[in-house]
């Protein structure tokens, strides 16, 4: 069988340029090269670029100018992640391969014309809206890479919150900013805002990705107060893959049976925060091993195939 993944226009070429599963920190390759079986063959496709990594004897990453410039063998499926429209022009060539598509957030339904076969969703609220406009949706996995990990680290922080971008109003951080009590102790991890003033017990810092597990495991808790625009935030199963808990708003859209994540409204947020901080808790790492890790995640996209 043959593999095409669909991934998107690449912009930052020096920090994505790995030649090895063992140094890719990329989330998609990882759970791409895991769904591709012994027997099949998979490459994963980038725009604006020219280059080509072998991972495996059967399976590659691959940047080429354009998605309409490609011109390798006829696909047996395609997996579109994000919904682009240069995506297009390549989908229309290859018309007997099964197509399956994930755009996430305001993206969660096809709008590039495309008649998909498969439609994978965040949450049962984005599986009802998918299968209103005709569409056979499933509720998805979302892992995280595999440099998530626990760290035996002092715990700094009692609060871990990222928010890369405070303007993105999808973060709720104005809300988190006016309401977090005083005796909480937190880190973002993000960009400091322009235009919001930073609480005195609120340290920001702007670290790369590989930064991240050693940033997560300095906190008791993680929190996910996002808004519902933000669909299953990737720093969900990065901080459970770490061991640390969640605490995410009834806004916060994810699979809700599968994540093992407190969720609760915002009258009672904070004292969830507080619970978590200093109690104990699941074993986190141990469920996202079950239930989210990369090998769970392609099994269990292969079976929605196969089905």
């Amino acid at each position: 069988m043959r593999w095409l993944f669909l991934r998107g226009r690449m912009e930052r070429h020096k920090e994505c340029a790995y030649t090895s599963l063992d140094n890719c920190d990329d989330t998609w390759e990882e759970l791409f090269a895991s769904v591709v079986a012994d027997e099949d063959t998979g490459k994963v496709l980038y725009s604006n670029g020219h280059r080509r990594a072998y991972y495996r004897d059967n399976f590659c990453v691959e940047w080429i100018h354009k998605f309409s410039n490609y011109s390798g063998k006829e696909p047996d499926i395609i997996v579109a992640r994000g919904g682009f429209k240069e995506y297009v022009p390549l989908l229309k060539d290859f018309p007997k391969a099964y197509k399956v598509y994930y755009g996430a957030n305001h993206g969660c339904i096809p709008a590039d014309g495309i008649k998909y076969d498969l439609v994978l969703c965040d949450s049962e609220e984005q599986k009802v809206k998918a299968e209103k406009h005709g569409y056979r949706a499933e509720l998805f996995i979302k892992p995280a890479s595999h440099i998530f990990e626990p760290h035996e680290r002092s715990k700094k922080y009692d609060v871990c919150f990222v928010a890369l971008c405070p303007e993105d109003a999808r973060k709720n951080v104005k809300w988190v900013y006016q309401t977090k009590p005083k005796g909480l102790k937190m880190l973002q991890l993000g960009r400091n805002p322009k235009k919001l003033r930073v609480p005195n017990n609120v340290t920001i810092k702007h670290i790369d990705k590989a930064s991240m597990p050693k940033a997560i495991n300095k906190c008791k808790v993680l929190i996910a107060p996002y808004k519902s625009e933000d669909s299953c935030p990737r720093v969900i199963p990065e901080a459970l893959a770490c061991g640390v808990p969640v605490i995410a708003l009834k806004s916060c859209q994810f699979w809700r049976d599968r994540y093992p994540v407190e969720v609760c409204s915002k009258d009672y947020f904070w004292d969830f925060v507080r619970l978590a901080a200093i109690g104990e808790h699941r074993d986190t790492r141990k469920l996202y091993e079950e239930k989210l890790s990369i090998p769970v995640a392609a099994q269990h996209l292969r079976g929605l195939i196969d089905r």
